[in-house]
């Protein structure tokens, strides 16, 4: 089971961990926003929007890395040492490509409409719901 799950009980540990991040996650949207997810989690609560984003950026971010590190390695070798520096150097041209993936996808994932703040929002509607079913151990 998901760590926190309505069907898993935990302990008072566990729970404690889940009052600090709720904490802190109402510090930081804001006691408005806060007041105003309590009264309606349910509407904040939309784990598919982030699952497109995130499937967004992936699917944007794999080709656009696969040619910039194509690009880039015949940037720095050349024509005819490009596939010498591959052949030679794999770590480092699978790293960038690697980096370049990453800052890439964040990139695209922004451009398709995710905001840290709605993100925040979303996860604690999520722990609102949760603790309205917890279980704790006996």
């Amino acid at each position: 089971m998901g760590y926190l799950s309505n069907e898993t009980p935990r302990t008072l540990d566990d729970i404690d961990k889940l009052a600090k991040t709720m904490n802190y996650l109402a510090n930081t949207l804001g006691e408005e926003k806060a007041k105003q997810i309590e009264q309606s989690p349910e509407d904040f609560y939309n784990g598919n929007k982030f699952r497109y984003f995130q499937v967004k950026g992936y699917h944007r971010s794999v080709p656009f890395s696969i040619v910039a590190t194509l690009a880039g390695v015949f940037a720095v070798g050349g024509y005819k040492n490009s596939n010498m520096l591959m052949r030679r150097h794999p770590f480092f041209v699978f790293g960038a490509g690697a980096c370049i993936f990453i800052a890439s996808h964040k990139f695209f994932e922004r451009r398709a409409g995710y905001r840290t703040d709605d993100y925040y929002a979303h996860v604690y509607a999520k722990y609102l719901i949760m603790t309205r079913n917890l279980k704790i151990k006996g």
